[in-house]
């Protein structure tokens, strides 16, 4: 029951009346999903329709939680707040205040932590978002084994940015891509 520290993670948070509605239209995936839980897959695309980031969205009552690759979570908060104009929202890197964790194997999800099932494969566990990092028993490397194993892409490791389409990555099979929301 592995549970890891991913120091390579990073948070952005948005907040805000319009923060689902606001997201909605920018991501790839259907942002009503994310309810405190359940978590989101999705990416954000450049306007030719490549790969620029992607992130779990999760929720608790007052916030959307992106957890994403930390060196992008500033470019992350910077595109989507040039997309605010008048939504009712703020965008901002949060990654100083969350220790971002990956379970799998039949690890409990932590209490008190800001978690979901991960929305890709059943198999890959669960993600969790705590102020501190947690007691582990795995490390990162555990982790990437775990999701190569899988067939789990890794952002900016495995995905060239404003190169690769997502369907060359199997984001539709990943349950990264809704073709059905509004």
């Amino acid at each position: 029951m592995p549970i890891a520290y991913l120091p390579e993670r990073g948070v952005v948070e948005v907040t805000g009346e319009d923060r689902t509605a606001f997201l909605q239209g920018l991501v790839t995936n259907d942002v009503a999903g994310a309810v405190p839980g359940d978590a989101v897959f999705a990416a954000l695309l450049s306007p030719q329709g490549k790969w620029l980031a992607e992130f779990f969205i999760l929720a608790d009552d007052e916030r959307l939680l992106l957890d994403c690759e930390r060196a992008q979570a500033a470019m992350l908060a910077q595109k989507l707040s040039r997309f605010r104009l008048r939504s009712k929202v703020v965008v901002r890197d949060a990654s100083a205040e969350f220790a971002v964790q990956a379970g799998w194997g039949g690890a409990p999800i932590p209490a008190g932590a800001i978690a979901a099932p991960d929305p890709r494969l059943p198999e890959a566990g669960w993600r969790a978002l705590t102020p501190t990092p947690l007691a582990t028993d795995a490390t990162a490397e555990d982790w990437d084994r775990h999701r190569l194993a899988l067939g789990l892409p890794d952002g900016s490791r495995d995905l060239v940015a404003e190169q690769t389409v997502l369907l060359e990555a199997n984001y539709d099979e990943l349950h990264g891509v809704s073709w059905t929301k509004g």
